[in-house]
């Protein structure tokens, strides 16, 4: 499925769609049923470590949200998921390259992202902004 190694793996709100991310920075959605390619994912320059869905809520309307994808070399990437075979990066949250995010969470109410690194800081980044 990949031509690395796989390094991050999450399945979308409904069990429908798979998201693979690997050792050489691809992340590709893939249909559960029968494994077909649906769609790249914005590519980074190193391992991915992280894959975050964030679905648009009610309230947001519309169908699909965003993927979230973290790399070890501190890139964090936004991309509209908003078609079956189309995906565009919104945003790129580049952190210090000396630390490495070592947990990311997304929160749907306030519309935040949380990075933690291995030296224990924490940052909250607006999914709108990326400030």
């Amino acid at each position: 499925m990949t031509n690395g190694d796989i390094t991050a793996f999450t399945l979308d709100e409904l069990k429908r769609r798979c998201f693979i991310g690997d050792s050489l920075g691809d992340v590709n959605v893939y249909n559960v049923l029968n494994g077909a390619n649906i769609k790249p994912i914005a590519k980074h320059n190193a391992e991915i470590n992280f894959i975050l869905q964030a679905p648009l809520r009610e309230e947001d309307g519309g169908e699909f949200g965003h993927v979230i994808t973290c790399s070890i070399d501190g890139v964090i990437k936004i991309t509209l998921d908003n078609d079956l075979s189309d995906s565009e990066t919104m945003r790129t949250i580049e952190i210090d390259k000396s630390v490495i995010i070592s947990a990311l969470q997304y929160d749907p109410i306030s519309k935040l992202i949380i990075s933690g690194t291995q030296t224990g800081a924490l940052t909250f980044w607006e999914m709108d902004t990326g400030k």
